[in-house]
C-alpha cells in the first residue's frame, strides 16, 4: 500500500487553510440565519397596536359567531367549551356526531358548512347532561 495517500481519518496539513476558511464560512452563515429568525421572531412578536386589535376583534367576531351557529358558550382566551354540563355522547347521537363531524372536515361550501355547525351545536347540547341543581 502506497504511503502518499492519507488515510479518511487522518488531517491532511496542507488543507487545513482551506478547511479553515469553509469553516469560518459556514458558522458565519448559520449565525446569520439564527440572527435573521431571531429578528423575524421578535416582529412578529411585536404587532404593531393596531394590528394587535384588529386580531382581537377578529377573534371576538369568530367566537361570536361561532356561539351564534353552535347555541354554545366558549372562553374566548382558551377556546374551552364554557357550557354548563357533561357531555355523554352515546348511542344514535354519537353516530349523528361522528357523521356530522366527518361532513365537516369535507364540506367547501359556506352556508352547507355553517348548517353543519349549527347540527353539531345541536347534538351536543342534546348530549349536555345539566349540572345537578342545589335544592
Amino acid at each position: 500500500m502506497s504511503d502518499d495517500k492519507p488515510m479518511l481519518n487522518t488531517p491532511v496539513e496542507g488543507q487545513s487553510a482551506a478547511a479553515e476558511e469553509l469553516k469560518k464560512n459556514a458558522i458565519a452563515r448559520m449565525d446569520g440565519a439564527h440572527d435573521a429568525h431571531g429578528e423575524v421572531n421578535r416582529m412578529l412578536a411585536e404587532l404593531p397596536p393596531a394590528e394587535q386589535e384588529r386580531i382581537e376583534k377578529f377573534k371576538q367576531e369568530t367566537f361570536a359567531r361561532f356561539e351564534e351557529l353552535t347555541g354554545l358558550t366558549f372562553d374566548r382566551e382558551t377556546g374551552k367549551c364554557t357550557t354548563p354540563g357533561k357531555v355523554r355522547m352515546e348511542g344514535e347521537t354519537k353516530e349523528k356526531w361522528t357523521a356530522v363531524c366527518e361532513q365537516l372536515g369535507a364540506e367547501k361550501d359556506l352556508q352547507k358548512g355553517e348548517q353543519l355547525w349549527r347540527d353539531a351545536g345541536r347534538l351536543l347540547r342534546e348530549a349536555i347532561e345539566p349540572p345537578p341543581t342545589d335544592s
